[in-house]
């Protein structure tokens, strides 16, 4: 999904319902790079700006889902003659929104707004993932709301070998991925032949606490790791499994012992 455009209305339509959207500010200036963590004033107002931005979007394609001949006028969009946006969404009102969400005062403002959360996957621990839904979940009670009506989603990286010492080793080609991001967020990110560069942050996480974020081992240990956060209320977890140069035999390899010795493990209902 691309605020602006309405390529998620049209798969909503064409999935006959199933669509679930997320999205997020992301703290990227216009010319693509990221603000976070930068000290200048101008990145300062970029992040605030392109929060802004989103939360306008979001009230923009809300409307356009829920009324007929509508008007809109904001600070970046503007839709000044009556617009109905046809075919209206399968799932009624609209489809079920969440909000990608890495910080305490996101997960209050979800459980506020009644939207799901989709949690970091690089950012937290399995043990801090807990902790962000107990979070939004007290928020929920506060204000009265079912914790069953609203969806807590984890993106996890995942990889599943038929030992634990198989899929540890994999643990280290994980953290591209982790390492990119952070670069991104500091704007030191660089390029080399078309491929995103592994730049080390002085005050990124050592191999053990890297290690709590994984959901790496064996079929039986995947299974346990994930109880974990079924148990601790999570009701979706989302399967990074591709990541950096890991070769294609060992992910196709690792998807097939999910379905075939993990799944079974869960309820399928």
């Amino acid at each position: 999904w691309h605020f602006g455009r309405w390529e998620g209305h049209a798969v909503e339509f064409e999935g006959a319902g199933l669509l679930h959207l997320a999205g997020g500010d992301g703290h990227v200036r216009d010319d693509g790079l990221a603000d976070v963590g930068l000290p200048d004033a101008d990145g300062a107002r970029a992040v605030f700006r392109d929060a802004r931005r989103f939360d306008e979007a979001l009230r923009l394609m809300m409307t356009a889902w829920t009324e007929e001949d509508f008007t809109f006028e904001g600070e970046f969009w503007n839709v000044p003659t009556p617009l109905t946006i046809l075919p209206k969404p399968v799932q009624a009102p609209h489809p079920p929104l969440f909000i990608a969400a890495s910080s305490p005062t996101t997960y209050v403002r979800a459980a506020n707004e009644d939207f799901g959360v989709l949690s970091s996957g690089a950012g937290l621990t399995l043990d801090g993932v807990r902790d962000a839904y107990t979070n939004y979940a007290n928020t929920l009670d506060e204000l009265g709301k079912s914790r069953e009506d609203h969806e807590f989603h984890s993106l996890r990286f995942v990889h599943v070998a038929e030992t634990d010492e198989a899929a540890a080793q994999h643990a280290e080609t994980s953290r591209w991925n982790g390492r990119v991001a952070a670069a991104l967020h500091r704007g030191c990110d660089s390029i080399t032949n078309g491929w995103a560069n592994d730049v080390h942050s002085p005050n990124e996480p050592n191999d053990e606490e890297w290690n709590k974020r994984l959901v790496f081992g064996s079929p039986e240990t995947v299974i346990e790791l994930l109880k974990g956060l079924e148990v601790a209320g999570i009701s979706h977890v989302v399967c990074h499994f591709d990541f950096a140069s890991m070769k294609q035999t060992d992910i196709v390899r690792s998807m097939e012992l999910f379905a075939e010795r993990v799944m079974p493990g869960f309820d399928q209902t």
